[in-house]
């Protein structure tokens, strides 16, 4: 079994999660997970992303080979770091694409602080026009 899946498998045991449960938290079918955790399907970049998001944690944990203690663990991980059934290969993991995602949602989300602030301002304004709006009422009234 390859380390990732282990580590996930971990993750969702420490959260008392089934994989029925996984399954609805990232929209997919528990056969769909399923398959993903028997091999028989192979994850992607972006349901990693997914799965890490949706369990809190950084996607790099699910390449940790000391988030599992037990020896059955650890010989699993062993015999994935040789090759044998790897889902993803582990030892090619892209750290540079990482980096570059890393930095893209940074930069939306300084993107998403300037718009924040910026409809702040407009709000400021509204509410002056507003408070304008209601002397001159309150002075046609008189």
């Amino acid at each position: 079994m390859d380390i990732i899946i282990l580590n996930i498998k971990a993750l969702l045991k420490k959260n008392k999660l089934t994989q029925a449960e996984f399954a609805e938290m990232i929209d997919k079918t528990p056969q769909t997970v399923f398959n993903y955790f028997s091999g028989r399907s192979k994850l992607d970049v972006d349901t990693l992303y997914l799965m890490a998001e949706s369990l809190n944690v950084d996607i790099r944990e699910f390449f940790d080979t000391n988030i599992n203690s037990s020896s059955q663990t650890k010989h699993s991980i062993k015999q994935s770091q040789k090759g044998t059934g790897n889902i993803i290969n582990t030892g090619n993991f892209n750290q540079d694409k990482y980096n570059k995602v890393e930095i893209k949602l940074k930069r939306e989300v300084e993107s998403l602080k300037k718009d924040l602030k910026q409809l702040k301002t407009e709000v400021k304004g509204l509410e002056k026009e507003v408070e304008l709006k209601d002397r001159i009422i309150g002075l046609l009234e008189k």
